[in-house]
Parts: structure tokens; sequence; C-alpha cells
């Protein structure tokens, strides 16, 4: 197995697969001297406290910034919606890991402001949402999910805003100037994107038709690959959610950047959710990729637009892994349909496959 079966690992697996002598430890502490620059930075530390090295996926943890939600907020104990991006990505490859040496400590230093709105004053709690994934160095495509028992325990750290602090606003609101359909997009790009948006458009139709068809009692074959054991919410969920994303689409209301500069190597688009005019950033994998088909460009177009709040809302992480490729979602519908309805992948792949 190489790093391109990586996600083929079943949730089965993950929580059975684990080396008695793993095991981490993890800390955060925060940092309130840049309040002047309005910005309040968060140190994450992870200790590996077994014998061994381990080299630990970087996905879904601050070890690769924050770029998924890894931390949660708190603000007089209610939760701060996460207003950072979400993102469709490929498999990991080897630079997605770091290498941890058995007693050894890696630490990565993340300012919160671009994905929390912390411009109220109020007592403030970060917590983490991580579940460490990590395999024998050199061996990424063996990495699997460690043993709850592994598990480091959670870590939070606390800070203070006043009234007189002047936090910034997310990076989501920062981004908030143009509506206009495309940004930095030559030509060709354009009649891509076109392209698969028309495509993207036509899979939801289809989706929206199977589901017509069907029925919560008598849910299609698609339907139960993707999402499981059907009830009547779980499958209105699935309708709305489909209504939400073919209307989206076709009424043009999604703007495309061609050239963000924040993309990741295995990277196919990332969304900020939040943002009203839902531009879609469009990365490497994404131009590689077919138009239609698994992994294509029509598909990450409704990958992406799902993730809007007031689109479907969905994510890409449950119980702080991340879901990606078509044997986790599987996975995850045959054993947690509650979870699998709220996984970006699963509509992109039920969307796909119709």
């Amino acid at each position: 197995m190489n790093s391109q079966t990586f996600f083929a690992v079943s949730f089965a697996t993950w929580l059975m697969i684990g080396d008695a002598s793993a095991g981490f430890s993890q800390k955060l502490s925060v940092d309130e001297s840049k309040k002047g620059e309005g910005e309040i930075y968060v140190k994450y530390t992870l200790t590996n406290t077994g014998k061994e090295a381990v080299d630990v996926l970087k996905w879904g943890t601050p070890l690769e910034g924050l770029r998924s939600e890894a931390l949660a907020v708190q603000r007089d104990g209610r939760e701060v919606p996460y207003e950072g991006l979400l993102s469709k990505r490929g498999q990991p490859s080897v630079q997605s890991f770091i290498r941890v040496e058995a007693g050894a400590s890696v630490s990565k230093t993340v300012p919160l402001s671009p994905s929390f709105d912390l411009t109220s004053a109020g007592h403030y709690k970060v917590i983490t949402r991580i579940a460490i994934t990590g395999g024998a160095p050199g061996e990424p495509g063996k990495a699997s999910k460690l043993k709850p028992a592994e598990q480091p325990k959670q870590a939070s750290a606390n800070f203070t805003i006043k009234a007189t602090d002047k936090i910034s606003a997310p990076l989501s609101r920062k981004k908030q100037v143009s509506a206009q359909a495309y940004t930095g997009c030559a030509a060709g790009q354009t009649s891509q994107v076109e392209a698969a948006t028309k495509a993207a458009g036509e899979m939801a139709t289809k989706a929206k038709a199977n589901l017509s068809a069907s029925s919560a009692s008598a849910p299609s074959k698609e339907y139960v690959t993707w999402f499981g054991v059907s009830n009547s919410s779980r499958y209105g969920t699935v309708v709305a959610h489909f209504s939400a994303i073919s209307s989206t689409i076709d009424g043009k209301r999604l703007s495309f950047n061609c050239t963000p500069s924040d993309c990741e190597p295995d990277e196919y688009a990332h969304v900020f959710a939040t943002d009203p005019n839902k531009m879609v950033y469009l990365c490497s994998a994404f131009w590689s990729a077919a138009n239609v088909g698994t992994n294509s460009r029509a598909g990450t177009v409704v990958h992406e637009t799902s993730h809007f709040k007031d689109v479907s809302g969905t994510t890409d992480k449950v119980n702080g892994v991340y879901v990606y490729g078509q044997a986790m979602c599987m996975d995850l519908a045959k054993r947690a349909p509650d979870s699998a309805i709220t996984v970006a992948d699963c509509h992109e792949y039920f969307a796909e496959g119709l």
C-alpha cells in the first residue's frame, strides 16, 4: 500500500490498528502580545510519548495551520462558529506527514482571528478538536487513526478580549470585496470552469430526480451506498441539501478564483463557508481532474457548493478525522448514517455516480 491508497483504510481498521507503544500528548498556549496588532496567536504542541518514531498526518491538526476545524473556540461558554476554509483534497502525499521522534515534540503557532470572530469582548476558551493519524516512518500509506487509548487528551487554553482590544475580523469577511464571477482566470480556465459548473448543475438535477423517484422507506441503491440506512429525517435532509445545491449552481450564485495563493499541493478547491459571494478557490488538483466522473471538476463544484452554510453546511471531518475518498464514505454510510449525511464527499460521490 502506498500513500495514494491511504484513505482506503476503513473506519473499522482505524479503531483497531495501533501500537501498544504509541501515544501522544498535546498542549495549547495563547500569546496575547499581538492584541495591539489585531491578533491572538495559539501555539499547538504535539509530543510523542511512545517508544517509536511516528509519521503524523498534518491534515486536520494545527500543524498545517488552521485549514480545518482543528480547534474550537468558546466565548463566555458559547461556541464561536468556525469561519475558516473548508476544502476538497486528494490523497495525502509524503509531504502531508511530519515525523515525530520518540520523546520529541513538534509545534506550530497559528493566528485565530482569520478563522473565528474574536471582535467581541469576553472570556474565551480554545479547545483541540483533533484525532491523530500516524504510521511507521517512511510508510505513510500504512498510516491509521490511533486507538482511543493512544489519542492525546483534549487540550485547552483561555484568554480574555476587552472592549478596547481591536481584533481583526475573520479572513472570510475580508475576502468579501467582489462578487464578480471570475477572478484571476485565463480565457481557457474560464471555459473549463463554465463546463464544470454546467455539468455540476446536471449532476445536482439528477440527484434530485433520484431522490424524488425513491423515498425514505424505499431509498435508491445509490442513496444507501453513500448515505446509509434511511429514515425520514435523514432522507429529508439529503433532499433539502440537493435542492439547495441545485438552486445555487443553476442560479449562477457561485464565483471562482483560478489563482488563489493559499492552496496546498493535494488540494482541489476550498471555500469559506460563510462567504456571501460563494467564491470557490480552485487549486492544482482541480485543473488536472476530468470534467465529469469520480473526483471530477464538476464533482468538486458540487462538493464545495455543499459547504456553504446557507446551502447545505456540510463538513469534511467526523470526530476529528478527515473523511475523504469513496472507501471512507461508504464505510461511514454503513456505520454512521447520521454522520454520512453531513459529509461533503458523500454528497459528491452520490451525485457523480448517477
